[in-house]
């Protein structure tokens, strides 16, 4: 909800809670450049980990969460922070106040010093179910966080979110990197990433990178060629191996597997995968799943760019212990 002319007015989300509200263009690579200064376009970091892709790469899309708490950040727009912060309540819709409206709630407020919230419905199905969001404006740049519980936890997220806000440092050389920053804290033992990139020239030619963090290694994700293989003879289709070995990542020892295969009334294609389990309560060491498809036809353009970015992949220091 928010407050128009003294009048309440309750939103709910239209869009999906990775999306803060923040346009396209925003996320290019020339806006990182603009931003940082920085020569090289092809330098990716997120999570615990520096990647570099080719040029003919572009990021098509990126979230990040630590403490269970979504992370983004964003340039501000050439309207200032108001414009940004206008393009995110627009994701919302005017919703009813329910029944049991307590004339206490806060829809929109000050979480902090510098740090506009609002407080909104996500799913008008699940009404017991809020999320909290913050904007914290940072030199030319804002971070975005967000979470949500169920109604009486309000206090404990809004504690969640400020930890995070205040960790926040505009530097990717070490902690926990959410984009143009980092969360600088305690290494988090719920922590996840994912970025994905899209060939700039060919159509569908992807490559996907993603972390978690495990309570226990997972073994099962693109680990077993074999059943794959007799899950498509039994459809029909073919499945040609073309790798299936350990292979080293960032110094984590994982799992390769790279296939073509063409099912009925499909075009032939091509997946490349490494998978590494992750070590329990080790966020230095999370659950990591690399995966990369494109055409059968694009097989040499693939590889040369697949090779590349696993050798370019670094571990990123976690944020020195702060004394207790």
């Amino acid at each position: 909800m928010i407050l128009v002319g003294g009048s309440v007015i309750w939103l709910v989300a239209v869009s999906p809670l990775c999306d803060y509200g923040s346009p396209k263009e925003y996320r290019t690579q020339s806006a990182y450049l603009q931003m940082t200064g920085e020569t090289k376009e092809n330098v990716q970091c997120i999570g615990r980990f520096d990647i570099t892709v080719p040029d003919v790469l572009v990021v098509a899309g990126r979230t990040q969460s630590i403490y269970r708490v979504d992370v983004d950040t964003v340039p501000i727009p050439s309207g200032g922070l108001q414009a940004l912060w206008a393009a995110t309540v627009a994701k919302f819709r005017p919703l009813p106040p329910p029944p049991d409206f307590d004339s206490s709630d806060r829809p929109t407020f000050t979480l902090q010093p510098g740090v506009r919230a609002i407080w909104y419905i996500a799913n008008p199905s699940s009404p017991e179910i809020r999320t909290l969001k913050g904007i914290k404006p940072i030199a030319n740049h804002a971070v975005i966080a967000a979470r949500s519980g169920e109604t009486g936890r309000e206090s404990d997220i809004e504690m969640l979110v400020k930890g995070v806000l205040d960790a926040y440092q505009p530097v990717t050389s070490q902690g926990f990197c959410v984009g143009f920053g980092s969360i600088n804290s305690d290494p988090g033992m719920n922590e996840q990433t994912l970025i994905s990139f899209d060939h700039k020239k060919i159509k569908d030619f992807e490559i996907r990178f993603e972390t978690r963090t495990v309570s226990k290694p997972d073994t099962q994700t693109y680990s077993d060629v074999d059943e794959e293989k007799e899950l498509m003879d039994s459809a029909g289709g073919k499945l040609h191996v073309l790798r299936d070995h350990s292979r080293s990542v960032a110094g984590l020892q994982g799992k390769e597997i790279a296939i073509s295969a063409s099912a009925p009334g499909e075009p032939a294609s091509l997946r490349f995968t490494w998978h590494f389990p992750g070590v329990p309560q080790n966020s230095s060491k999370p659950m990591i799943n690399i995966v990369a498809s494109a055409p059968v036809n694009q097989q040499a353009e693939l590889e040369k760019i697949w090779d590349a970015v696993l050798k370019s992949i670094q571990t990123v220091p976690p944020s020195p212990q702060r004394p207790r």
